[in-house]
């Protein structure tokens, strides 16, 4: 394996002077607990407009790997379906051509912009996470696209349960599109 991490959330309050004093020492406190338990590589999500927080991350070390953009969907509203492919749900024939497209699918990602990530292992990493989200271990459905009976691509949803209890509505996530 590749142990690796990733900081969850990094609330501070105050001034941006005094968050960005926070985070520093919330990170450097992180840092210890990363090498006590051989964490090679640590990643960490910032909103842009988080500016205490990404100067914090850039202060202790912290290098850009990627800026993701989420979109927000109401599905009370239909989209349109393409008439070119089919889509379904996975099934179990489906893993044999679902895990190549996976180890090259997302070559432009956190892992593979990491200097710390072994780039030839990277493919690997998102064939077996494609298999645990087939098998429902780390996502709740997989839809398939296929052209002519051949599966061409694949999205991941997960439910996002831990919103969920915290608000009256099921919040819906899509991994690895």
């Amino acid at each position: 394996g590749f142990p690796c991490a990733r900081l969850e959330a990094l609330g501070t309050v105050g001034e941006e002077a005094a968050r960005r004093r926070t985070a520093c020492a919330l990170l450097a406190a992180v840092e210890g607990w990363c090498r006590a338990a051989e964490i090679v590589t640590l990643h960490a999500r910032a909103d842009l407009e988080d500016r205490p927080t990404i100067h914090a991350l850039e202060g202790q070390g912290f290098g850009l790997v990627t800026v993701v953009v989420k979109y927000y969907f109401a599905t009370r509203r239909p989209i349109p379906a393409v008439k070119t492919l089919a889509t379904r749900l996975f099934e179990a024939k489906d893993l044999g051509a679902l895990r190549p497209i996976a180890r090259s699918a997302f070559d432009l990602n956190r892992f593979s912009l990491d200097p710390g990530y072994p780039a030839e292992r990277v493919g690997e990493l998102y064939a077996r996470w494609t298999e645990n989200a087939c098998h429902g271990r780390v996502q709740d459905a997989v839809v398939v696209a296929e052209r002519a009976g051949t599966p061409v691509g694949f999205l991941t949803c997960g439910l996002e349960r831990e919103v969920s209890r915290l608000w009256p509505i099921r919040l819906g996530a899509i991994h690895l599109t």
